[in-house]
């Protein structure tokens, strides 16, 4: 193949060459690269690792300048340029984010985009359409190997590592992601399935849209892998749910408890007040049947109450002649 053939995708037989030669040969490569490029990045610093991410990244960017105006001059609409597929927006996204080393958008782009780049290389959909390497084939290739090139580099040397306290700018991420691929692509004309919701990847179930089974699967996916990726944040988010939910049960059985002991008190305070009413009402009795039965006794007691009262109008008096003697 002449290399007018290969910038102009000329040559070969159409057809699926995933695992193929030129499919294998460029996994080789990826394996190669970040095995290597981890273990320098690991054993020499920050200092040397900023400059392989730096290379990688502006390498990356410059290229896809480079490719968009080939394209361009081969004739392709303007509109077919812009970065529709999720990983061609992260072939943009996550090398600016090195160059700014903007922490943000690695946050909401990189591991989206490392995700990206594996499921390609494992799953290549129409990318190894011929079975010899063409600028096609090869601009894929450098976009996904840049996509998990860098988070890894990064991961390993520790310049920056995804957190599960930070998801909801992950998923921030993926809102746009969606955004892109769904609505963007309508403005400009090019309507499309970018984000595969119409597909039949991972899996079809049948019934159910498409789209709920791989957004359900992909957002699972991806929490476990942030999940896996950050231990120390999933040990911590672990023990504060199951922190609250042991306050929670201890709250719920300490307030059962008051509504039984409050319940009880009410009931023995109600038991005791009717059974000093009975009492009362059983002595109230018994002293009206002893005055019915006993009328005699009942007289002599209303008379000596009469005389009491005579005792004490004397009592004054003896007083008052005891004075005039002295």
């Amino acid at each position: 193949m002449s290399f007018y053939d290969f910038m102009h995708n000329i040559g070969g037989t159409p057809g699926d060459y995933s695992y193929g030669t030129t499919h294998l040969v460029a996994m080789g490569i990826l394996i190669a690269l970040t095995i290597i490029l981890s273990i320098v990045a690991a054993k020499k610093g920050q200092k040397v690792t900023r400059i392989i991410l730096l290379t990688i990244a502006i390498f990356q960017l410059v290229f896809e300048v480079f490719w968009r105006i080939w394209y361009l001059s081969l004739g392709d609409p303007v509109n077919t340029i812009w970065p529709l597929y999720p990983c061609n927006l992260a072939g943009i996204l996550v090398p600016l984010a090195v160059v700014t080393n903007n922490v943000t958008l690695k946050k909401m782009f990189y591991l989206f985009g490392f995700l990206g780049g594996i499921i390609t290389f494992a799953i290549p959909q129409g990318i190894f359409n011929v079975e010899v390497l063409t600028f096609g084939i090869l601009k894929s290739i450098l976009q996904h190997t840049a996509l998990i090139l860098i988070p890894v580099i990064e991961y390993v040397s520790g310049t920056f590592r995804p957190a599960i306290k930070d998801f909801g700018w992950l998923f921030l991420g993926l809102i746009i992601h969606i955004i892109n691929s769904e609505c963007i692509s309508l403005l400009i004309g090019l309507p499309g399935d970018y984000m595969f919701f119409r597909s039949d990847l991972p899996f079809v179930i049948p019934g159910v849209p498409q789209f709920i089974t791989l957004s359900v699967f992909g957002l699972l996916v991806i929490i476990l892998l942030n999940m896996a990726l950050d231990p120390k944040g999933t040990r911590e988010l672990m023990q504060k749910i199951f922190h609250k939910n042991k306050k929670l049960a201890y709250d719920t059985v300490n307030t059962g408890d008051t509504n039984i002991n409050t319940n009880h008190n009410d009931t023995g305070a109600d038991v005791s007040t009717n059974i000093k009413n009975k009492e009362q009402d059983i002595d109230a009795k018994s002293r009206e049947e002893e005055l019915t039965n006993n009328p005699i006794d009942n007289l002599n007691n209303t008379e000596q109450s009469d005389d009491t009262p005579k005792a004490n109008k004397k009592s004054p008096k003896k007083t008052s002649d005891t004075k005039n003697d002295t």
